[in-house]
């Protein structure tokens, strides 16, 4: 399952049969790799983009922004989000727009779903 980070990076989740959690952080639209850091805490993943760490350290940016299976859990992945913005607003769906064949408006959100 996929989650896109408030800072815009894509992470890849798979849990394993024990419940164990893994990541792995997709390249960026210009091809650049994300530097992060990870963390196991009981059955929580955290990943932590290299330039949000400083904010996190000084308790600017909350760190449960990047526990990706607590925001899975909540259904903050970007399969739950693409269906929520197609249920309420399918024509700002850049996804939908693209299947359709339709005109691209550029980024409809902040994650592009």
């Amino acid at each position: 399952m996929s989650v896109t980070l408030v800072n815009g990076d894509k992470v890849l989740v798979t849990t394993d049969a024990s419940g164990r959690s893994s990541a792995a952080v997709l390249p960026r639209e210009d091809g650049t790799q994300p530097m992060v850091q990870t963390s196991q805490m009981g059955k929580d993943l955290y990943v932590y983009p290299e330039d949000a760490s400083q904010a996190i350290a000084e308790g600017k940016v909350d760190e449960q922004l990047f526990n990706v299976t607590g925001l899975i859990r909540q259904g903050y992945d970007d399969t739950h989000r693409h269906a929520a913005a197609h249920r309420h607003l399918p024509e700002q769906c850049e996804r939908c727009r693209k299947r359709a064949g339709g005109p691209s408006r550029g980024r409809a959100g902040p994650s592009g779903a």
